[in-house]
């Protein structure tokens, strides 16, 4: 027998760390955020919001501009910190329950043709529908929230608008309604009444801008959360907006 021991024996490098195991069935991935969170961060949200806008109106004066008659800056700047205060107000109520992820609010990669398919049935339906509801109401006016914003005032006004409407508006509106509000809604009472009351809270605020486009609103609002709830994800469609 060796007097000397045995020579040590050589470990494998570690692999990556096993996949999380698959959820029990019947238990959603969804996270379980309280309903009554919902309409309590919309209303800090707006509180938040018209703080926010008093205080960059304050400013404002203070250097000179009309609150009358205010520049596009003051307009675009008070429109940005709201979609900012949606963001905000969503995110720090989601930490009641656990840190949020982003794929909680909806924000996750969809398989490619899927998401096609998706977004052109959501921009056809969007169409069709506008189609019958301008005719059915008779609505002639046009949207005026761009000039509102002074986007005909300047060429710089007119970009900035354009980046708000078309890039930061969306994202925050989908990541507040679509991501948050929906989802906490959809806990308590399912799917449909989330997607109905979404669609209500969403519209709302948009009758100090239009009312026929805040009904439109309110009536496309359901059927385009109920397709994101099958989907787990906004990104396909939020081209389309509401």
């Amino acid at each position: 027998m060796s007097r000397f021991p045995p020579p040590p024996v050589a470990f494998p490098q570690p692999g990556p760390p096993p996949e999380l195991p698959e959820l029990p069935e019947g238990l959603s991935p969804q996270p379980r955020w309280p309903a009554w969170t919902a309409p309590v961060a919309l209303i800090a949200a707006f509180v938040i919001a018209i703080f926010g806008a008093i205080l960059i109106g304050a400013i404002a004066a203070a250097a000179g501009a009309s609150l009358d008659h205010p520049p596009p800056s003051v307009e675009i700047l008070a429109t940005a910190f709201q979609d900012a205060a949606l963001i905000g107000s969503a995110l720090l109520f989601a930490r009641i329950s656990r840190r949020p992820r982003p794929w909680q609010f909806g924000l996750r990669a969809t398989r490619f043709w899927p998401a096609v398919g998706w977004t052109a049935l959501a921009w056809i339906s969007f169409i069709v529908f506008s189609a019958v509801w301008v005719t059915a109401l008779d609505i002639k006016s046009r949207d005026r929230l761009p000039d509102q914003l002074g986007a005909d005032q300047s060429t710089v006004a007119l970009l900035a608008v354009a980046v708000l409407v078309c890039v930061i508006a969306p994202i925050a509106e989908e990541v507040f309604f679509r991501g948050y509000f929906f989802t906490a809604l959809r806990s308590w009472k399912g799917v449909w009444p989330a997607a109905i009351l979404t669609g209500l809270a969403f519209a709302a605020p948009l009758t100090a801008w239009s009312a026929s486009r805040a009904r439109m609103t309110a009536a496309t609002g359901p059927k385009v959360s109920w397709r994101n709830a099958g989907m787990s994800s906004w990104t396909p469609s939020s081209t389309v907006g509401w």
